[in-house]
């Protein structure tokens, strides 16, 4: 079947038509699912029960560093100064290997890590939004050569998945899921 230059203009017209009908946006932009009277937001220090030294550091830095990046709320330094405060706790930090190399030696490690968030009201204390179990994996290559190379990956691998856990959930807040 071809299609004239017309039909294909209009074809393309009634598509975006439906799109823009149907109230599709894209999430994290317009931030429907929170108060737009909470603009400040303190991240306060993350809680740390795993064996891994400082990664709440690590995922606390992503988290404000996400939030500064999509704009809709300001950091502020005290909780006292905010409008909602946003508390994460890691429970769970697991490293499994993924996939094996000859003489039995893993070539690939995951990360798995699972942290509980919530974003409050501070004056109020209710919940915004919140996940008891929220839970991503970040994969990365092991060296059978260079143990300081395994090891730039896996911090290299941890600051990332840092980066998506704090990406995923400030989405899922905008969002309100």
């Amino acid at each position: 079947m071809h299609l004239s230059k017309r039909q294909i203009f209009w074809l393309i017209v009634l598509a975006l038509t439906s799109l823009w009908a149907c109230g599709y946006h894209f999430v994290g932009t317009g931030g429907d699912g929170i108060d737009p009277a909470i603009k400040r937001v303190h991240v306060r220090t993350f809680g740390n029960a795993t064996n891994e030294p400082n990664v709440e550091n690590t995922f606390r830095s992503a988290f404000i560093d996400r939030i500064i990046q999509g704009g809709r709320f300001q950091i502020v330094d005290r909780a006292d100064q905010a409008d909602a405060v946003l508390k994460g706790n890691i429970k769970n930090l697991v490293r499994t290997p993924l996939a094996y190399a000859a003489g039995n030696l893993a070539a690939e490690e995951r990360w798995t890590v699972n942290v509980d968030i919530s974003l409050q009201e501070r004056d109020t204390g209710k919940v915004l939004w919140a996940n008891s179990d929220f839970g991503l994996t970040g994969d990365y290559k092991v060296s059978s050569s260079s143990l300081s190379v395994t090891e730039r990956n896996r911090k290299e691998a941890l600051v990332k998945l840092a980066s998506d856990t704090a990406e995923r959930a400030y989405s899922m807040i905008l969002s309100g899921f």
